[in-house]
C-alpha cells in the first residue's frame, strides 16, 4: 500500500502518534555509507541515501522484490529498516532469515511491528507481536539487541480500537468511512497523551520496535553501538 494517504483519507485526522520515533536514531547510527534498505517502504523516502524496496514499483521505489528472497548477496547491506511490514508477510521467519543473510556483520537492523492494532489489510494481515515476542523473534534469528520498546503507545492503541469498533457495526464502506471521520475528530487530540506513557510498557502498546545488530564472527569489534539487554 502506498505510504501517503489519498482521496478523503488525507482529510481524516490520524488518531495514532509516535511521541518519540525511534527510527531517526537508528538512521544516524547506520550512517550514510553503503546500501541501507527500507523494506516495504511503499514509496516512502526515508532519507536520500536509503534505498526504498517494495513488491510493487511505487514512486521512490529503487528495488522491486519479495522480502522472502532479497536480491542481494550475503553480507552486503549496511543497514536494514523494516517498519509495519512483517505483519503482512506470509513467512516472517523466512523474511528475517533473508535480512540476516544480507546484512553485514556488525551492522544494524531496525524492526517495527504491531501489537494492539486492529486488522488492516495490505493486502493481507497475519501477525502480531508483544515486545517480548519481538525481541525473542529477533534473537532466534541471530540478532543482538541494542534497544527495544514501544513507539506507538497505549493511547494510540485505544484510539485505533475505538475507531475500528465503531466501523465494525457496518458493512457499507461509506457508512464505515463516515463513522471513522466522526470518531477520529474527537480522538485525534487524545493521542498526545502518549507523550506521558513509558516506552517500555508491555500492557497495551499499539506497536513495538527492536534495534539490533548482526554479530561479527570471531568476536571482532562491532561497528555499531554495544548491545545491552535493557529496554530503552
Amino acid at each position: 500500500m502506498p505510504w501517503d494517504k489519498h482521496g478523503i483519507n488525507r482529510w481524516i485526522p490520524s488518531v495514532i502518534w509516535q511521541a518519540h520515533p525511534p527510527l531517526p536514531r537508528s538512521l544516524e547510527e547506520m550512517g550514510t555509507e553503503g546500501v541501507i534498505l527500507d523494506i516495504g517502504a511503499g514509496g516512502r523516502q526515508t532519507a536520500p541515501h536509503v534505498y526504498g524496496m517494495d513488491f510493487l514499483p511505487f514512486p521512490n521505489t529503487r528495488v522491486v522484490a519479495d522480502v522472502h528472497s532479497l536480491p542481494f548477496g550475503e553480507d552486503t547491506l549496511s543497514g536494514i529498516i523494516c517498519t509495519g511490514v512483517l505483519e503482512h508477510v506470509e513467512n516472517p521467519h523466512r523474511a528475517l532469515e533473508e535480512m540476516r543473510r544480507t546484512l553485514k556483520p556488525g551492522h544494524c537492523i531496525h524492526l517495527e511491528v504491531p501489537f494492539m492494532q486492529p486488522f488492516h489489510q495490505d493486502p493481507v494481515d497475519y501477525w502480531r507481536w508483544t515486545l517480548d515476542g519481538l525481541c525473542l523473534f529477533a534473537r532466534q534469528h541471530g540478532f543482538v539487541e541494542i534497544r527495544s520498546g514501544s513507539h506507538l503507545r497505549s493511547q494510540s492503541a485505544l484510539n485505533a480500537i475505538v475507531v475500528a469498533y465503531g466501523k465494525s457495526w457496518f458493512k457499507n464502506r461509506y457508512l464505515r468511512k463516515g463513522i471513522e471521520i466522526i470518531l477520529s475528530i474527537p480522538l485525534w487530540l487524545l493521542k498526545y497523551l502518549d507523550r506521558l506513557a513509558p516506552d517500555t510498557s508491555r500492557d497495551i502498546p499499539s506497536a513495538v520496535y527492536f534495534v539490533g545488530r548482526k554479530p561479527v564472527p570471531d568476536s571482532a569489534a562491532p561497528s555499531t553501538p554495544t548491545a545491552n539487554s535493557n529496554h530503552a
